[in-house]
């Protein structure tokens, strides 16, 4: 940590100037309990080192989260008189009464106590502002790196709003709310990012020469055997019989000696018979 001291005061009483900030108080952080915009709220600024050189945050809590630390650094400062507290005079009357029964009685006095003034919303120099990572890109590392509690002066220690680490460095477009933004105390919404260029289509890879060459030939049907088998031109035509048909009806060739006999025999027959 550096011995460097802040430039502002160590605590700041405010109606905070937006609704980011998460009460810094153990109960409230857990839960994300944040700050709405014009509650009565106290600031304590911290500071640190990076690369060498002094920086500061702001650390928020409400008014009724406030702790006794905090309660006896502002006694000490103002010489306990409540109405010399940083920024009291911008306060409502109402949450000018709490903080002097507070003083009154080392403790807050209503837990409860809100008193939320939107008209009253801090705004303590020109370049005053809750900045956080809210634009989805690579915020300066003002924003980031220097923000713990979602609530501090961005532009302490530089020259204006210009002089911000990688203002330059962000889209034109992001830029101008950063700075609208520094100069409103509110967060300006921005048009969203660009949409991204169309998937390209991916090509069918080509195989390459080896591939090619080692591709399995593809299965192809089998060819049926011929039934007939070619003979050779060199050999014989093989011999095929023909089929022949029978001849029912055909006449003998009787000897003429048979018939003769036949006859006589015939005749003989018949004499012997008496006739």
């Amino acid at each position: 940590m550096s011995d460097v001291e802040p430039d502002g005061p160590k605590y700041c009483i405010e109606h905070a100037s937006t609704g980011m900030a998460t009460c810094q108080q153990a109960a409230c952080k857990r839960a994300g309990s944040k700050i709405a915009k014009g509650e009565s709220s106290i600031g304590t600024n911290t500071i640190f080192d990076r690369d060498g050189s002094p920086e500061s945050s702001r650390l928020i809590h409400h008014t009724a989260c406030t702790t006794k630390h905090q309660l006896s650094g502002l006694k000490e400062m103002t010489n306990n008189d409540a109405t010399q507290a940083p920024g009291y005079d911008q306060l409502s009357p109402e949450s000018q009464e709490q903080l002097r029964l507070a003083f009154e009685h080392d403790s807050v006095v209503d837990k409860t106590f809100k008193d939320i003034r939107p008209d009253l919303a801090a705004f303590s120099s020109e370049f005053r502002g809750e900045i956080t990572n809210a634009y989805e890109i690579k915020a300066p590392k003002a924003f980031h790196e220097q923000d713990r509690s979602g609530d501090l002066d961005v532009t302490e220690g530089h020259d204006g709003p210009e002089g911000l680490d990688d203002l330059a460095t962000i889209p034109a477009t992001f830029k101008a709310a950063v700075l609208k933004t520094l100069n409103d105390g509110k967060l300006t919404e921005t048009a969203t990012n660009e949409p991204e260029d169309p998937p390209k289509k991916l090509r069918a890879k080509r195989p390459k020469a080896d591939e090619k060459h080692n591709e399995k030939p593809k299965r192809g049907r089998k060819k049926r055997t011929a039934k007939v088998m070619e003979a050779d031109s060199d050999s014989e035509p093989e011999y095929v019989p023909r089929k022949t048909v029978r001849t029912r009806n055909v006449e003998e060739t009787v000897d003429p000696a048979v018939t003769n006999i036949e006859a006589l025999a015939t005749a003989m027959r018949k004499n012997a018979g008496g006739g």
